[in-house]
This record gives structure tokens, sequence and C-alpha cells, in this order.
């Protein structure tokens, strides 16, 4: 009998969107994983085209206080607006798994093009839309298991990867992330921690070690949930998918598998008053 993995993967996730309260989302979100056990490869792919007011970071205004002068900021420093097209594309690897263990391998690309609008070519005559384009590729090893006497899982990750600016070598970086989650009742603890190098190629002074520590708790939520800020009243509605705008935003390739493996992507919520 053939398995078809994939689709199955593919209409449980769309079950666990459509459901109508938390019950049935739950359970479909753990037949999903169920599933997933079974599968040594999975891939994942994101793309899209949408417009884009400020595609160079640059600054709102025409002036810059500096020391409360005044001065003038050339076309390229200032917003400049066109059309942005993203893309991703992962692979991931099962290399060993147990009751208590799971190893995975893998990598992913991902990379974003532009096009300037007439007015921004109007205002930087000189600046073309690939003087803005980023790409990244970065394999990693994931380790998972649960140690003795805790609620919850413990990760161990690392990651090696490239990226490049406007077609340029921009940085070669090596990262590893450790986390230890706890389970009480229905809320979540995390404990986080990493460590990254990153080695710029285009200017070494800007070479760098970032050091990172996080505590976090969440709490469960569920549809039809109220919350009241001020006078202002939410209803939870139903839970959103990772994105590839969330990985690019924090510059994170691997984030929308990260956020899709912990169940942390976010509610939609309505505003009843």
């Amino acid at each position: 009998k053939e398995r078809r993995i994939g689709t199955a993967r593919f209409w449980l996730r769309r079950a666990a969107e459509a459901a109508p309260d938390a019950a049935a989302r739950q359970k479909a979100i753990g037949i999903f994983r169920g599933v997933g056990g079974e599968q040594r490869m999975t891939s994942r792919l994101d793309f899209g085209i949408a417009p884009n007011s400020n595609i160079n970071g640059g600054a709102a205004g025409d002036t810059v206080l500096i020391f409360g002068i005044p001065f003038t900021l050339s076309g390229d420093a200032r917003a400049l607006s066109g059309i942005e097209a993203r893309g991703a594309a992962s692979l991931s690897w099962k290399l060993s798994e147990s009751a208590n263990h799971r190893t995975d391998a893998g990598g992913r690309i991902t990379g974003r093009v532009f096009e300037l609008s007439p007015e921004a070519k109007a205002q930087a005559p000189t600046a073309e839309g690939s003087d803005y384009a980023f790409a990244s590729a970065e394999v990693f090893l994931r380790h998972t298991w649960a140690p003795r006497g805790a609620t919850g899982p413990a990760e161990a990750v690392l990651t090696f990867g490239h990226n490049w600016y406007g077609g340029a070598d921009l940085s070669d970086y090596g990262r590893i992330d450790l986390s230890q989650t706890w389970f009480t009742g229905q809320n979540l603890v995390r404990l986080s921690g990493g460590a990254e190098r990153q080695e710029r190629i285009d200017q070494d002074t800007k070479s760098a070690t970032i050091l990172t520590l996080g505590l976090m708790t969440d709490r469960a939520l569920a549809s039809g949930d109220r919350w009241q800020v001020g006078e202002v009243v939410f209803e939870v509605t139903k839970p959103r998918e990772p994105c590839a705008t969330l990985a690019r935003r924090h510059r994170r390739a691997d984030l929308i598998d990260v956020v899709t493996r912990n169940g942390r992507s976010g509610w939609y919520l309505r505003v009843l008053k």
C-alpha cells in the first residue's frame, strides 16, 4: 500500500487551521506530529511577491540633524520603494530517532530580490534593485532529547552559514543554540542560550561574537478566549501560520521550522469593543 505521508501532512495542517475549537486543533496537531515521525525527509518551500515602501532601510525624511545641524540626505539614503520577491527552501533528513531522542541534519536557502519603483529610480538614479538583494545558505545539525526528570524536551542546534548582499559576499557565521523546555499544566517555560560568531567579509571591523540568554513563559490559548487591554476587548479567533516574512525580519532562515515545531505561531484576534 502506497504511503502518501507528504499529502497526509498537508491536509492535517489544513485541518488544524480550520479546526472549530482548541480540542479539534490539538487532535489534528497530534496526528500531524505522529505522521511526521514516520517521514525521514521533510522539505518546505515558501515564496511571495509584495510591495515594499523601504527596500533599502533608508530614512523617511530628506534631512537629518547631527548636533543640531541639518544635513541633506542623498536620494539612496532615503527610503526607496518598489516590489520585493522572496523565496525560501529547506530540507531536513532524520538521522536517528528513539523514544527519547531525535537527530536531524539539513540545509536552508533564502533570498530576496527587488525592483525599484519609478519614483525610487527618479529619487536615486544610480541605484539598482540588485544593490539590495540578500541571500543566505546554511546547514544545520539538530538534536532533541528528553532529559531525565524534565517535563519537556531539550534541544541543541549547530548551524553554519554564508550571507550575500548586493551580489557580493557579506559574511560567514557559525551558531550554537541550546534550550530546555518545561511544561507546567497549560503553561510553558523555556530557558535558552546561544553563541554566534559572525565573520564579516566586506568589513572585518564589523565581525562580532553574539551571546544570548533567554527565559520565557507562555500560556495556552484557545479560540474564543477573551483579553481586555484598557477599555478594548479582544477575542481569539484562530491560530496563524508562520511565513517567510517572519524569517526575513529576524534574519533567521530556520525560524519557520522552529515556530512550526514549537507551536508558538501566534493567534489572530478580533476587536469586540
